[in-house]
């Protein structure tokens, strides 16, 4: 069961679950999936293998991690039953941070959404557990990260709603290093083939597809769908391209090629680029 079907499953029954109701409107209509959101997208955008999540209540987020293919492990002490454990690349701990993180952290993001600067004080402690973190904007915190961190950037830029964030680095060569790729964001790279990821059952929204026309080369398109075992995609491709793929026989090449990346985490990209038979494919997720 998904998370929306599940708060709607207890919105319309008489169970008595108040404060789960409570933390799934604060996740669903109070900004915390669009946060989660872009935590995910700036996971993929710097390369990291997924996050640490500070303060992660009953890790309702941990979906959109699954969905993308990104690595979850949820660290909270307010509860004993989280959302989604034992799924795919998902894990917890039923802890309060500052503990000992039972996961490999190295290149990994952690994550605070109203823990770190809130009940969390402990700056040195994060210094020594990860590289980098990403955490809603607090005075008290950015003072206190940056006696450890490099102020890296306030990404209230391509934050859509909510609570701005900002990135923190530990070593200033990889802060440089990530200034470039967040940076790299705005430029809308034109590609000769665009697509999004996503669960099989579900679509993507108008936006983003027209975020793939944005950055797909061409002036008449084809939006065609590929099917995986557990996911799907939307693929734009310019209509010229269409045609010379099929004379040449690249076409069912690239649908196989596409549907590899699906089916295999191991093979796709850092940061969704793909190089196809000489040609520019970007791949994301929804």
């Amino acid at each position: 069961m998904r998370v929306v079907d599940y708060y709607r499953y207890i919105s319309d029954s008489n169970y008595n679950l108040s404060e789960e109701r409570d933390r799934l409107e604060s996740y669903l209509l109070a900004g915390g999936q669009k946060d989660y959101q872009l935590v995910a997208d700036t996971c993929r955008k710097l390369g990291l293998r997924g996050v640490v999540d500070l303060g992660c209540s009953y890790g309702f987020q941990s979906e959109i991690f699954q969905e993308k293919r990104l690595k979850y492990h949820g660290i909270d002490n307010g509860c004993i039953h989280f959302w989604n454990g034992g799924g795919e690349n998902i894990t917890f701990q039923a802890e309060e941070y500052p503990c000992y993180v039972n996961v490999e952290t190295r290149n990994m993001l952690a994550v605070s959404r109203f823990c770190v600067g809130y009940t969390m004080k402990d700056y040195e402690k994060l210094a020594k557990d990860f590289s980098c973190i990403l955490m809603d904007k607090n005075g008290e915190a950015y003072y206190g990260l940056s006696r450890y961190f490099t102020y890296v950037s306030d990404l209230s830029a391509i934050h859509e709603n909510s609570v701005p964030y900002s990135l923190f680095v530990r070593n200033k060569k990889e802060a440089e290093q990530f200034k470039r790729k967040l940076k790299s964001r705005d430029e809308h790279p034109k590609f000769h083939v665009c697509g999004l990821q996503f669960p099989g059952e579900e679509g993507i929204t108008a936006s983003r597809v027209m975020d793939l026309f944005d950055m797909t080369k061409g002036y008449y398109y084809d939006l065609i769908r590929i099917e995986g075992q557990n996911s799907a995609a939307y693929v734009v491709m310019d209509s010229n391209l269409y045609v010379t793929w099929e004379n040449d026989g690249l076409y069912e090449r690239f649908i196989r090629f596409v549907k590899e990346i699906l089916d295999d985490v191991e093979k796709e990209t850092g940061d969704g680029i793909y190089d196809f038979c000489g040609y520019r494919v970007y791949l994301g997720y929804m």
